[in-house]
C-alpha cells in the first residue's frame, strides 16, 4: 500500500486527536464495601485503581452524614479530601451523593474535585455498605498538545483540498 501525502498528514492528525483524547480522560476510582455492625463500617472489599498495593483508608463526618473528610493513603501515596452533599433515607437504606475538593495529595497526580456516592443497607440492623469516590487526573500537557497537533494537521489537509 503506497501512503500518499495527503492521507499520511490526514492519518497522523487523527491519530493524534485519538491519542489526545484517550490519555486525557482517565478516570479513578475508589471503592470501599463491608458490613455494618452497631453503627461502625467494617471494611471486606477494597478496590482503587489510583494507588498501588494496599492500601487503608478512613472516613471522618459530622452526624448527618452530609459533610466530613476522607483519606486513603498506600505506601508513599496518599488522598486526603473534603466532601459535602446530601444524605437521604428510605425505609432502612441511606444513600449519599455529592462532591469532594482536594486537601492534599501525596505522588498522586489528581484533580482538585471529584463525586462521591454511597449506599448503606439494612441499617436497623447489621447491614452492609458501599462508598465510591470518583475523581480524574490532572491532564498533562502531552495529550493536549497531541490534540493540537491533531487539529492543525486536519486543518491543513482540509485548506490543500479546498485549493484543488
Amino acid at each position: 500500500m503506497v501512503l500518499h501525502s495527503k492521507n499520511g498528514l490526514r492519518l497522523v492528525a487523527v491519530g493524534a486527536l485519538v491519542l489526545g483524547a484517550a490519555v486525557s480522560a482517565n478516570a479513578w476510582i475508589i471503592t470501599l464495601a463491608g458490613p455494618v455492625t452497631g453503627g461502625a463500617l467494617g471494611l471486606t472489599y477494597e478496590f482503587s485503581d489510583l494507588l498501588t498495593g494496599p492500601f487503608s483508608a478512613a472516613t471522618t463526618s459530622n452526624a448527618t452524614l452530609t459533610s466530613g473528610t476522607f483519606t486513603a493513603t498506600s505506601g508513599t501515596q496518599s488522598l486526603s479530601v473534603n466532601w459535602a452533599g446530601t444524605t437521604v433515607m428510605s425505609g432502612n437504606t441511606m444513600s449519599l451523593d455529592g462532591t469532594w475538593a482536594l486537601v492534599s495529595e501525596t505522588n498522586l497526580n489528581v484533580a482538585t474535585t471529584g463525586t462521591y456516592s454511597a449506599s448503606l443497607d439494612n441499617l436497623d440492623t447489621n447491614g452492609v455498605y458501599e462508598w465510591s469516590w470518583v475523581g480524574t487526573t490532572t491532564p498533562e500537557p502531552a495529550p493536549f498538545a497531541a490534540m493540537g497537533i491533531g487539529i492543525i494537521g486536519l486543518c491543513v489537509s482540509r485548506r490543500r483540498k479546498l485549493r484543488n
